[in-house]
């Protein structure tokens, strides 16, 4: 949203400051050409952030870049970013019985709600039709649609200043985000923002799960700590280190809140430190966490992406070391490789499903567990993804072989022979 602003107000006086028009001009060009591969085939957008009452806002920018002349897209992709994300939410329930824009993400889920949403929020999402000051014969409207860069190959793309990677799978056509730096400081009951800005990652396909009760949050995508083994504590702030090759490391404070004076609430205990590193696998995220504690903590606990779903409650598929949840379209999976001893039971992942999911009011979350962890320095492994056939299953929780952990070093053998060492 924020996109247009700028550079509208200052179009309007470009000769009194053309220096100052020239750098915001250049930095959306910049913007333009990492921020077009955040789009799903579908035309989705990954459920990552707030606002989502505009959601058109989405699309200001590619449409200001062909206003202004300097987006380094081809006409015809950005009009296929445009029409692609406006055809996935319309027919997704966008409008209401009146062609109202709802107060949700698909359909009406007030368990989205911003604490500064109205009816009228989602109508900022309107200026997205500043398109239609482009003349009918502009490249914009009369060039072919290009496909999109998902549609083309797959990749992941680093986008180093925030600390993001971009992981689009040409054969889902979904994009993931992974979240190695982006935080937000108002974290509160009513904001609920360290699950909108502050998991692991974030998927086109997967809405997630804002729910907060007094045990802290649900952990879809992210890991959790309890020093009792009832409330746990999850990462609010990210701290970055470094993006690799398909790889990322950052690391948090599991119980300290946003450094933060304005917002008096936030805490900062600092005694238990999580390093993770993630290595991205085909379309699934190998994740190993460092736990650093001065005192034992009683349980820990990591989910993979919630399974949104209507009617019928989902298959929920369990093994020795592994837990997966099918809704008969799409699917998602977490395996423990090491450090965890469960699982979350059928009855225990379908138990509460009235949940707050960005794309559903009901989900459930395929979740692994693991009991004490001494004082001192502990190493844990994840391996985890998404499918798209009931099928693809099987395959996918065979992509990791071998596991070996020794000091702080791990050595990670896949099924086709290639060997990973990460090291903390």
């Amino acid at each position: 949203m924020f996109h247009f602003y700028l550079p509208a107000f200052l179009q309007m006086a470009a000769e009194d400051d053309p220096e100052r028009w020239r750098v915001t001009v250049e930095r959306l060009r910049a913007f333009l050409g990492s921020y077009k591969d955040f789009f799903a085939a579908s035309g989705g957008f990954p459920m990552w952030g707030r606002s989502w009452f505009y959601k058109p806002g989405l699309l200001i920018p590619f449409v200001l870049g062909e206003i202004l002349g300097c987006s380094p897209l081809a006409p015809g992709q950005s009009r296929r970013l445009v029409s692609g994300y406006m055809k996935h939410i319309v027919e997704n329930n966008y409008f209401d019985r009146d062609t109202l824009p709802v107060m949700g993400y698909f359909t009406e889920n007030h368990g989205l709600l911003d604490y500064y949403s109205s009816k009228g929020s989602s109508y900022w999402g309107s200026a997205v039709f500043i398109d239609l000051l482009l003349p009918a014969d502009h490249p914009f409207w009369a060039a072919p649609e290009e496909p999109l860069r998902v549609e083309v190959e797959g990749y992941a793309r680093n986008v180093d200043p925030i600390g993001l990677q971009v992981v689009g799978d040409q054969t889902t056509g979904e994009v993931q985000v992974l979240n190695h730096r982006v935080w937000h400081m108002d974290d509160r009951p009513v904001t609920r923002y360290g699950a909108k800005y502050a998991k692991f990652c974030y998927s086109s396909h997967f809405g997630i799960d804002v729910k907060r009760s007094e045990d802290g949050y649900n952990c879809d995508c992210m890991i959790q700590v309890s020093p009792d083994g009832k409330k746990y504590s999850h990462r609010v702030v990210p701290h970055f280190i470094s993006l690799g090759d398909r790889s990322g490391i950052s690391w948090h404070y599991p119980f300290s809140g946003a450094p933060s004076t304005f917002y008096p609430f936030t805490e900062g205990d600092e005694s238990v430190k999580i390093t993770t590193q993630t290595l991205v696998k085909d379309s699934c995220q190998l994740r190993a966490h460092l736990i650093e504690t001065g005192k034992p903590l009683a349980a820990f606990r990591e989910g993979g992406y919630a399974v949104d779903f209507a009617g019928e409650r989902p298959e929920v598929i369990i093994g020795r070391d592994f837990a997966a949840v099918w809704n008969g379209k799409k699917g998602a999976f977490i395996r423990g490789l090491a450090g965890f001893s469960g699982v979350y039971s059928r009855d225990e992942t379908l138990k509460d499903i009235e949940r707050e999911n960005t794309y559903a009011e009901r989900s459930a979350t395929p979740t692994i567990l693991g009991g004490e962890i001494p004082a001192g320095a502990t190493i844990v492994l994840s391996f985890s993804g998404t499918f798209f056939r009931r099928g693809d299953l099987e395959k996918l929780l065979g992509m990791v072989k071998r596991v070996t952990v020794m000091d702080r070093k791990v050595t990670v053998q896949f099924a086709g022979g290639e060997e990973t060492c990460l090291e903390f």
